[in-house]
């Protein structure tokens, strides 16, 4: 009992004391003439201060008040509540007010807000400052745009230096003006050091390796020259790149930053810009050939020469022969006219279109092109020089070659006062030229062959049914010049084995011995038609040789080898 009764004297002493404390805690609290522990004015510590050295603390650091922004701990920037147009004009009131305020807190408050103070949770005031509205606007403008980051697009670009760059994506951001504008005042209002900004993403365009490569990819290719709208396509730049491994650096690289791809990069040696003004400017190679024979046979001449007039060939084109020209039929205009048929000298459609293909194979060697199909004929030729014709039979043999020069070519041929001329345009920037010359190896003379016909009539003069030809073997050599006129190189171009023709003459069955000779002389014919000698026809002012025994082989050109 008496022991209880102790505990209850102690208790009521310490409350006593606690209360006696409190009380004279709330004596000088409420005669403190400064500001309480850890007091802060608009964040400005002014614990411990009088009124005046808490104005003067306030009039020095208030209008250098720093405001951070940040975007998900990334520091943008800051600013102070000056500059936000911000002015302290009214301080000594509101730090008047300040004090006020912890003076009429009333008495045994004011103990309780200085502990709290001596603790570290003083009483925190803040108060709106005057703010010049057009500042404020003006700077939360400048502030959006200067936090504006535009988004930066893959691209990809290939540089004179033969490398292959790409730019890596980068988002973008963008500040809503109002929103900032809202979150500013928020902070000068509370007395925040920090404002977290929002932003919209402004998303990048995405390149994919395979994008790239889809573009880029392809075979280096020249200006070329387009038949069908008569103009210039524009050159291609090889580029070639393996896509796994440019995706995975584009994966693991640095938005915004710039790649060099490992890619090989070729890129054309003629542009269309370097193409204009050189397109078909100079005459490459050139032939004349005389033609002669019949009026269907210079038909057939004038026609095959105006199906291949005006070819066009680019770089690396192949040019057929019997491709471009055609079946020589009748519907398509060819009328029958002498040629070779497995040795026999017959009238067959097309007859003559050899000489076309001979004249344009010469200009092809004086061009220096690539020859990539050509059969001398079964017979030497007349109309041009041995071993630079060039014949051909629909089906069997065909004439071809190759444009091996960076421009394009153009076939043009003129008909004029019986001579075909040939003409290879294009773009000669080096001066280089060619010339052809030939050399007879071997020659193999023709006999003459008698055959009895019994359906002539007895005692008849002879017929000549097959006129002889020679046969050669003939080498033919191509000198390549440079713009001084200086060999460059020689070599044998071709070897060309000419068939000899034996002198095939029917003779008719012995007359009775007492028969009458005829007095009729005899007349050479083929084919029942008298057979009239041609005359010799030039080549580039160089004639040809001329084959013997009134040699045919000027206009008896077509099917050496076979029919037409």
């Amino acid at each position: 009992m008496k022991s209880n009764q102790n505990w209850q004297i102690i208790t009521a002493a310490v409350v006593a004391v606690l209360v006696v404390i409190y009380l004279g805690l709330c004596a000088f609290a409420s005669v403190q003439g400064n500001f309480y522990p850890n007091t802060t004015v608009n964040g400005i510590d002014v614990g411990r201060m009088t009124l005046q050295q808490a104005l003067a603390e306030v009039q020095t650091k208030f209008p250098t008040r720093v405001i951070a922004f940040e975007c998900d701990g990334e520091s943008l920037g800051s600013t102070t509540v000056e500059e936000l147009g911000y002015t302290g004009n009214d301080l000594p009131q509101q730090v008047q007010l300040c004090m006020n305020s912890q003076q009429n807190i009333g008495f045994f408050r004011s103990g309780w807000q200085y502990l709290l103070g001596m603790t570290g949770h003083g009483p925190r005031h803040t108060f709106i400052p005057q703010r010049d509205d057009a500042v404020f606007t003006q700077y939360t403008q400048q502030l959006a745009d200067s936090l504006y980051l535009p988004q930066q697009d893959a691209d990809y670009a290939l540089t004179e230096d033969h490398k292959l760059l790409t730019t890596v994506p980068a988002d973008g951001r963008k500040a809503n003006e109002s929103e900032l504008r809202s979150l500013l005042q928020d902070a000068v209002d509370s007395g925040a050091g920090t404002v977290e900004v929002p932003f919209q993403t402004l998303h990048a365009k995405v390149i994919t390796a395979q994008a790239m490569y889809h573009d880029l990819h392809g075979k280096m290719k020249n200006a070329s020259y387009d038949v069908e709208t008569k103009s210039i396509s524009p050159e291609q730049v090889g580029v070639d790149f393996d896509v796994t491994s440019v995706q995975s650096l584009l994966d693991h690289a640095k938005p915004g930053s710039t790649l060099e791809v490992p890619a090989t990069i070729e890129y054309p040696q003629i542009t269309a810009e370097k193409l204009e003004p050189v397109l078909f400017r100079d005459v490459l190679g050139q032939a004349r050939t005389h033609v002669s024979g019949t009026a269907a046979r210079i038909s057939n001449v004038k026609l095959a020469s105006s199906a291949f007039n005006g070819t066009v060939l680019n770089s690396g084109d192949v040019f057929s022969y019997n491709g471009v020209v055609g079946q020589r039929t009748e519907a398509r205009g060819y009328l029958p006219a002498p040629a070779y048929v497995a040795g026999e000298t017959v009238d067959e459609l097309g007859g003559g279109v050899c000489q076309p293909s001979s004249t344009l194979y010469l200009a092809c060697l004086l061009a220096d092109m690539e020859i990539v199909e050509r059969t001398n004929h079964r017979y030497v030729p007349a109309y041009i020089d041995w071993g630079m014709d060039a014949t051909v039979s629909w089906g069997t043999l065909d004439y071809k070659f190759s444009n091996n020069t960076p421009y394009p070519v153009k076939i043009v041929t003129t008909y004029e006062n019986n001579y075909l001329t040939v003409k290879l345009l294009g773009t000669n920037d080096t001066g280089k030229h060619a010339a052809m010359t030939n050399k007879v190896i071997s020659e193999t003379p023709w006999e003459t062959i008698y055959v009895d016909d019994p359906t002539m009539a007895p005692g008849s003069p002879d017929i000549v049914k097959t006129t002889p030809y020679v046969g050669y073997k003939v080498e033919a050599y191509h000198t390549i010049y440079d713009a001084d006129g200086k060999v460059i190189s020689q070599h044998l171009e071709s070897v060309n084995n000419y068939k000899v023709r034996n002198k095939v003459v029917l003779r008719a069955p012995a007359l009775p011995a007492d028969a009458e000779l005829p007095t009729t002389p005899s007349v050479p014919t083929v084919n029942d038609q008298p057979i009239e000698e041609p005359s010799w026809n030039p080549i580039q002012e160089s004639p040809a040789p001329q084959g013997p025994d009134g040699d045919f082989s000027d206009f008896l050109d077509e099917g050496s080898y076979g029919i037409l």
